[in-house]
């Protein structure tokens, strides 16, 4: 998995990001989840996912903070896991 650039932010603004794209996924058929986000740092940005989307909210008060951010995403759902085990990546979202 890549580095998922994200554009500047305002204060109190949300932004929904779909990781598949920079997912390089080990199965013929992906179904991208996301297994855990990770903050780094104390940003003043929140961070919640949903299967493969990620949404980045910047508190109201955020002026001038870089948020970091790791992923951890598997290739296969969780309903449908493979006979073997499944790839998962790490990524940042900055």
């Amino acid at each position: 998995m890549n580095l998922i650039p994200v554009d500047a932010m305002e204060a109190g603004e949300s932004r929904t990001i779909d990781v598949s794209p920079y997912l390089q996924a080990g199965v013929s058929d992906p179904d991208p989840t996301i297994l855990s986000v990770q903050g780094l740092g104390n940003s003043g940005v929140r961070a919640t996912s949903d299967g493969s989307r990620l949404t980045l909210t910047a508190d109201k008060d955020a002026r001038g903070v870089r948020a970091e951010f790791r992923l951890v995403v598997s290739d296969v759902s969780a309903s449908d896991p493979p006979a073997l085990p499944a790839l998962s990546a790490s990524a940042r979202a900055v």
